[in-house]
C-alpha cells in the first residue's frame, strides 16, 4: 500500500513495485530515484568530456539525451507523476534515436548530414510521441523503445564485426543492460513475491532487493558505454587515435591526435 507523501496523489501510468514514500515523504520511491544517479553522473561528464575535446554534436547529444532520461527517471520516481513520467519515457525514444543516426553515420566523411535518415528518424520520434500522448498505454512506449534498442543492437553488432571499436566494450554494454532488463521483468512479475521477502530482509540489503533501481544501474551504465564505444568507432574512422582508460566515472575515452596531417573540424 502507498504512504502519503508531499506530491499527493499518483497520476503516472504505472506505479513501480517499492512501496511509495517508505523512506522519506519527499519522495514516492526513494531507491528507484537515487538509482537515476546512474543515469546522470556518468553522461554528464562524459557530455562535459566531448564537447570539451571537440567531438562532434551528435555524439555530445546523445551523452545528452541519456542524461535527460536520468533526470526524467529522477523525477517521475520522486512524484509518480504523469508529466515527469513524460520527461522520462520520451527522452528514452529520442534519445535511441540519435544513437541510431550516430550509428548509421560512423563511416561517413567528415562535415556531412544525411538529411534524409534525420527526416525519417523525426518521423518515427514524432508519431510514438504524438500516439503515445493520445493513448497512454505504457506497453506501446516499451514496444516503439524496444525496438529501437533491437536496431541499435544489430547495427552495433556489425560495426564490432566490422572492428570499428574493441569488441569487449559492446560485450561490456550489451551484458550489463541485458542484465538490467532480467531484474527489470523480475520486478514487474514477482513483486509479491520480492516485497514480501524485504520484511523479513536486513535494512542494509534492502535495497540491493529493488530491482527496478537496479534496472536503473545497469543499463544505464550499459548506455554509457554504448556511447563510449559509438565515440570510438568515428574516432577510428576519422583517422583519430583514442582508446579507453579508467576515470571519475569508470570508463571514458582518451583522445589522441590525429593520424592526419590536419584534424577535421567537428560538426
Amino acid at each position: 500500500p502507498a504512504l502519503d507523501g508531499v506530491w499527493g496523489k499518483p497520476t503516472s501510468t504505472l506505479d513501480w513495485c517499492e512501496r511509495n514514500y517508505e523512506v522519506t515523504v519527499y519522495i514516492a520511491e526513494f531507491w528507484n530515484t537515487v538509482s537515476n544517479l546512474a543515469m546522470i553522473v556518468p553522461p554528464a561528464y562524459g557530455a562535459f568530456q566531448a564537447w570539451r575535446k571537440n567531438l562532434e554534436t551528435r555524439l555530445v547529444l546523445c551523452y545528452g539525451f541519456l542524461l535527460v532520461v536520468g533526470i526524467g527517471s529522477w523525477c517521475f520516481h520522486m512524484t509518480l507523476w504523469f508529466e515527469m513520467q513524460l520527461l522520462d519515457e520520451l527522452p528514452m525514444v529520442w534519445g535511441t534515436l540519435i544513437l541510431v543516426y550516430t550509428l548509421a553515420e560512423v563511416s561517413k566523411p567528415a562535415h556531412t548530414n544525411n538529411y534524409y535518415l534525420m527526416a525519417g528518424l523525426i518521423l518515427y520520434g514524432t508519431v510514438i510521441t504524438a500516439v503515445y500522448l493520445t493513448i497512454k498505454v505504457p506497453v506501446f512506449h516499451q514496444v516503439a523503445y524496444g525496438f529501437l534498442v533491437a536496431v541499435t543492437f544489430f547495427m552495433s553488432l556489425r560495426l564490432a564485426w566490422q572492428q570499428y571499436f574493441e569488441v569487449w566494450l559492446f560485450a561490456a554494454a550489451t551484458f550489463l543492460y541485458l542484465t538490467g532488463f532480467l531484474v527489470w521483468n523480475v520486478d514487474n512479475s514477482f513483486c509479491a513475491e520480492l516485497s514480501s521477502a524485504r520484511e523479513s530482509l536486513p535494512p542494509l540489503v534492502v535495497p540491493f532487493s529493488q530491482f527496478h533501481a537496479l534496472w536503473h544501474c545497469f543499463a544505464g551504465y550499459g548506455a554509457y558505454i554504448s556511447i563510449l564505444y559509438c565515440c570510438q568507432a568515428r574516432l577510428s574512422h576519422l583517422k583519430q587515435e583514442c582508446r579507453m582508460k579508467l576515470g571519475p566515472v569508470g570508463l571514458e575515452i582518451q583522445v589522441g591526435k590525429s593520424r592526419r596531417t590536419s584534424r577535421p573540424k567537428s560538426q
